[in-house]
């Protein structure tokens, strides 16, 4: 399927120097409630110089126009930035992705995500409309790619999707949730989701079928909102789902502290 057709999708049903990241090596100290630690051992140890965007790289969403790029090279995972996009948000996303595909349980689930494009923006960026999105979109992910807009990453925000809601803090929970709809589709779980997430849930709804799993994704890595119990929150057949996707023994979570 073309990225194109994936996106707008997704969009739809979703209604629609090296240094040390703190991703990887803080505790999940929060504003408002008790630290976490998170902790990946097979996480980067380090974040590479950011540089321009090598020629030919980029295959999707031309629109947008990154200036900078940062390879993750063991997974070939392309991460794009543009102008607007602190050094900060490259690198923490940098990590972030390195350590939501290293927790995969399997190393076939990993090697699928070669070639992922990931484009970070801010609201000063084009949204998606180009591409059939409803208004103000900045935030998506599917099979290839994922898209994060800074603006709503460690900070008190207003998607520019609701323009008329109120600002509310957000920690990680977007690029989470983003990422979780890229792992669904990479993976090709919307089967095995649709079956059980339809069975066990009540008020089950199929116009937001694609949903169900980037929610709990956001449980599992404890990112659904600041304080998040985690996987504790998850129901015992939804835990055992992402059981079998993701190790149980890594215990990586993101960090919820406000950006600086």
């Amino acid at each position: 399927m073309k990225p194109h057709t994936v996106a707008i999708g997704a969009i739809v049903l979703g209604a629609i120097g090296l240094v040390l990241p703190n991703l990887v090596l803080a505790a999940n100290s929060q504003p408002d409630s008790s630290s976490r630690q998170g902790t990946q051992e097979n996480g980067p140890r380090s974040v590479p110089k950011i540089e321009k965007p090598p020629a030919g790289v980029q295959t999707i969403w031309l629109f947008y126009k990154p200036t900078q790029y940062l390879q993750i090279q063991d997974l070939k995972i392309h991460v794009f930035g543009t102008a607007t996009v602190s050094e900060w948000m490259m690198r923490e996303s940098y990590a972030l992705i390195h350590n939501m595909v290293a927790a995969l349980k399997r190393d076939e689930d990993r090697r699928k995500f070669a070639g992922h494009q990931a484009f970070l923006i801010t609201d000063a960026d084009p949204d998606l409309t180009q591409i059939g999105a409803v208004p103000g979109h900045r935030n998506t992910g599917g099979r290839g790619f994922s898209l994060f807009n800074e603006v709503l990453v460690c900070a008190k925000a207003v998607d520019t999707i609701r323009p008329k809601a109120p600002p509310v803090y957000r920690g990680w929970n977007t690029p989470v949730h983003e990422f979780g709809h890229a792992i669904e589709h990479t993976l090709k779980l919307e089967s095995r989701s649709d079956k059980l997430f339809s069975k066990n849930l009540p008020n089950y709804n199929p116009k937001v079928a694609r949903e169900y799993f980037a929610w709990a994704t956001e449980k599992w890595f404890a990112s659904d909102r600041v304080g998040s119990p985690g996987r504790k929150a998850l129901a015992k057949w939804e835990y055992d789902y992402f059981a079998t996707i993701f190790s149980e023994d890594n215990e990586w979570v993101p960090n919820q502290a406000p950006r600086p």
